[in-house]
């Protein structure tokens, strides 16, 4: 949030029925990091790579307070030099989006940027995500940063039909990545 927004909500919280329940409110939305939505995003990444679960490395961003970020790194894909990361993130709009994170891209670094280069479907110079230190884009996103295509938009969420979108979008995005990124491990593993 901005400054004037923060103030408004500090505001809100200090005077006494309104603070009672906004925070009645913020005991039952649902968080994104909760055991039942967590393993439900799992799932899906497992069905749709074709990897077991115990393959898969979750991590959360906000581990106090609600969570913003589900990220899934593929163990042998990052212990092979390909660092992607699944990321289904909830800020001004929930989204799914298939990005490359290291602290150093070492010696894969001319590597990765021949893959993001070559490859269908890919951003072609492996750039920075705006704003967002260490990530770089994998999959082209129709322009704007702030509002990828693969945004899910209009879904109820956390429900069924929420997850449906999820696996689908996750299904278009890595789908045409898959056969890439087993050539990439077969090169990078000579």
């Amino acid at each position: 949030m901005h400054r004037d927004e923060k103030q408004i909500v500090i505001d809100f919280l200090k005077e006494g029925d309104n603070a009672k329940t906004i925070r009645r409110i913020m005991d039952y939305l649902p968080d994104l990091g909760e055991d039942e939505y967590t393993e439900k995003y799992k799932r899906i990444v497992a069905k749709v790579l074709s990897v077991d679960e115990s393959d898969l490395e979750l991590g959360k961003y906000r581990t106090r307070g609600n969570t913003k970020e589900l990220k899934i790194e593929v163990k042998a894909w990052n212990n092979a030099g390909m660092p992607i990361t699944l990321m289904l993130y909830n800020y001004e709009t929930m989204a799914l989006r298939v990005l490359m994170w290291s602290t150093q891209y070492g010696s894969n670094a001319d590597l990765l940027k021949n893959f993001s280069r070559t490859s269908k479907g890919i951003v072609g110079n492996f750039p920075k995500v705006s704003g967002w230190t260490c990530w770089r884009s994998v999959i082209a996103t129709d322009g704007d940063q702030e509002e990828p295509q693969e945004s899910i938009i209009g879904y109820e969420i956390f429900h069924d039909e929420f997850w449906n979108m999820v696996e689908v979008r996750l299904r278009e995005q890595i789908g045409d990545l898959l056969p890439l990124i087993q050539n990439y491990l077969a090169m990078a593993n000579r």
